[in-house]
């Protein structure tokens, strides 16, 4: 019964998007859903996985262990996303409660250390999550995490040569977890900064879109 509670409360916060497209009546207005389902399955999902030991979220519901470096940031987003939709005080302070879990456990955000960060991907799903804590709070700090990071993932992993970006440090494979997250990063990044040579580097889209799509198949 737990296993079922939790499959529901993760298809309420990874999919809704998906789920609210797919019965969307004509009028736009969404029936299906509420606000406050949505707060819900966040608290749900808090309660069940946070360590406010760590600060961070463990990798299963009895607390030990920790969950994978890039759901982290995708964890922090949905508290974001908490915030905006409720601008309840406690996700504010849980915006800074898990940055400092993040800024502790790996090594304040240095992009450098190649045992914390280990694919460029886990370093970008980050940098977007820092950038929109800038967005949501106006606190210069996350800023200049994600512009650092952002411009240490371009220097080592972009392909001056054929374009797109490397996955991993050994540069053996280029995939669409770090191309379209990079687009996504550059276009938050320039959505708060204004700054044109982030929305260029966005245009690496063009060679993920080029590689990864097929132009002989069609979605039914």
């Amino acid at each position: 019964m737990k296993n079922k509670v939790l499959i529901i409360v993760a298809i309420l916060l990874l999919l809704p998007n998906a789920m609210a497209w797919a019965h969307q009546p004509a009028d736009g207005n969404l029936k299906h859903f509420t606000k406050k389902d949505a707060t819900t399955a966040m608290d749900a999902f808090h309660s069940t996985f946070y360590n406010p030991d760590m600060k961070l979220y463990a990798i299963s519901s009895d607390m030990k262990g920790r969950a994978a470096i890039w759901v982290q940031a995708i964890y922090w987003d949905m508290i974001m996303n908490a915030y905006k939709r409720t601008k309840a005080p406690k996700y504010r302070r849980l915006i800074e409660e898990v940055y400092q879990g993040g800024y502790e456990q790996y090594d304040k955000y240095n992009w450098d250390n190649k045992i914390e960060w280990f694919i460029y991907d886990d370093m970008m799903w980050w940098i977007i999550s820092l950038a929109r804590a800038y967005e949501i709070t106006d606190d210069p700090k996350y800023l200049a995490h994600a512009s650092s990071g952002f411009y240490h993932v371009w220097k080592e992993s972009y392909d001056k040569e054929r374009g797109g970006l490397w996955w991993n440090f050994k540069h053996d494979g280029k995939m669409a977890c770090i191309n379209y997250p990079t687009t996504v990063g550059a276009m938050t990044l320039y959505n708060v900064t204004k700054d044109p040579d982030y929305l260029e580097k966005a245009k690496v889209y063009m060679h993920g879109r080029g590689m990864f799509f097929s132009t002989r198949r069609k979605a039914a």
